[in-house]
């Protein structure tokens, strides 16, 4: 199963990449380009096909140690605003983790187990993520973010390791020697699946 998904984000993915090169007025902004994917993902059919839901800026919780990812490591929770975050996850749609993340951010807003101050859901269990995927528009002067996007990936795998992770980049201003001191890095982590458009 996590092949065939694999090969389905793949093709959303490389149909908006295919796009990007050609019409230059396509996608201008990271917003931009988190929107077209999140649009193309919401009419691919992959979300009923695998039991799945679609967020923007979810962060990943270990529910069990009361953990987020800070940085570059797993840490205990002292404020969820400080959490690392995704541009776009995926995760299974389980009752079970929707209990979870609901129990959690009620913990947060008002210390009971049931009870929310608001309807805004931060967190979402680790172990439900299936999908992330980080997004850059920017090569030049941007490669201390694109590293810490890469960071946050490896240490997300040390608790999930299914996850699927991509990084897309599509900048038509980025150097050559700039795109390829990107991959070395990403190539290091065997794991990430990347596109890059330049």
């Amino acid at each position: 199963m996590q092949e065939e998904l694999k090969n389905d984000l793949d093709a959303v993915i490389g149909t908006i990449c295919d796009n990007y090169r050609k019409d230059e007025r396509y996608i201008l902004t990271e917003s931009d380009l988190v929107s077209e994917t999140y649009l193309h993902l919401k009419k691919s059919g992959i979300l009923e096909k695998y039991g799945l839901s679609l967020h923007t800026e979810l962060r990943p919780f270990d529910p069990e140690n009361d953990e987020i990812i800070r940085k570059k490591t797993w840490e205990k929770i002292v404020q969820i605003n400080y959490a690392a975050k995704f541009d776009l996850a995926l995760v299974d749609k389980k009752k079970m983790y929707w209990d979870l993340s609901r129990k959690r951010i009620a913990q947060a807003q008002t210390g009971t187990d049931d009870e929310l101050k608001y309807w805004r859901f931060l967190l979402y269990p680790v172990e439900s993520f299936r999908v992330v995927i980080e997004f850059k528009v920017r090569v030049k002067n941007n490669h201390k973010n694109i590293r810490k996007d890469i960071t946050k990936m490896k240490v997300l795998t040390k608790k999930n390791k299914c996850c699927l992770k991509y990084l897309v980049i599509l900048d038509r201003a980025a150097s050559t020697t700039s795109i390829n001191t990107i991959v070395e890095e990403i190539k290091k982590e065997n794991d990430i699946h990347f596109f890059i458009n330049s």
